[in-house]
């Protein structure tokens, strides 16, 4: 799939070797090498203790100056120079001003995180309506689990002044269940897990509302005898 890309890269490449080894650019004769392109550039690079200078110019040869060689170096100098000035423009454009006052994040972030509206509440305040439930809740295998996990937020059923505002939603449906409970193989073994079919004897879509309370509450789903299923 390759072989042709290929190819022509190899291609270039002799081409370009055999650019180089013209007599023009890089004479076969010693003395001619000296006073040749190739020659000058290396000069141009080392010290005149590093390479033997030159033997006296013939007439009709015209050597080239060592300087003339090196205008590349100059002009990616100033591409890396101009690469990096641009880089800092951008970068002093794009990156919020907050940025790395207390780490590695924007600052503003915490005000703009703050002004967001409160929708859930703490662990403890639905106890404060209903000891009884959460005292269930408490002494079962759902212990973990927070009511606004399975319920809504609760300032979806109390306002902010402490009043009713409007029933707590309750969603009865076994997907909520299964949520947690289907049998997954990157769940801990010792995690409850059901097989669907196994377990109801129906497929999942032939689950109607309310199937899995029907035998398990949600504050205590433990079966009679005190053990998950």
């Amino acid at each position: 799939m390759h072989e042709q890309p290929l190819r022509q890269w190899l291609a270039t490449l002799w081409r370009f070797i055999r650019w180089i080894c013209t007599p023009e650019i890089c004479p076969r004769d010693p003395e001619r090498l000296l006073r040749s392109p190739i020659a000058a550039f290396f000069r141009s690079l080392t010290t005149r203790e590093s390479l033997p200078s030159a033997p006296p110019q013939d007439k009709g040869v015209t050597v080239t100056s060592p300087m003339k060689h090196t205008k590349h170096y100059y002009r990616i100098a100033a591409f890396l120079i101009g690469a990096i000035f641009l880089f800092l423009i951008v970068r002093a454009f794009l990156i919020p001003k907050s940025f790395g006052e207390f780490g590695f994040y924007r600052a503003d972030n915490l005000s703009e995180q703050k002004r967001l509206p409160i929708s859930f509440a703490a662990r403890g305040d639905c106890a404060a309506c209903h000891p009884d439930i959460a005292t269930r809740h408490q002494q079962g295998p759902h212990q973990p689990v927070q009511c606004q996990n399975c319920h809504a937020p609760l300032t979806q059923h109390i306002a902010g002044d402490g009043t009713h505002k409007a029933p707590m939603p309750i969603n009865r449906a076994s997907a909520l269940c299964l949520r947690c409970h289907r049998a997954l193989p990157s769940r801990p073994t010792e995690f409850p897990q059901i097989q669907i079919v196994e377990h109801t004897g129906l497929a999942e879509h032939e689950l109607t509302e309310g199937f899995c309370i029907q035998c398990h509450h949600p504050h205590d789903p433990r079966p009679a005898g005190g053990k998950h299923p």
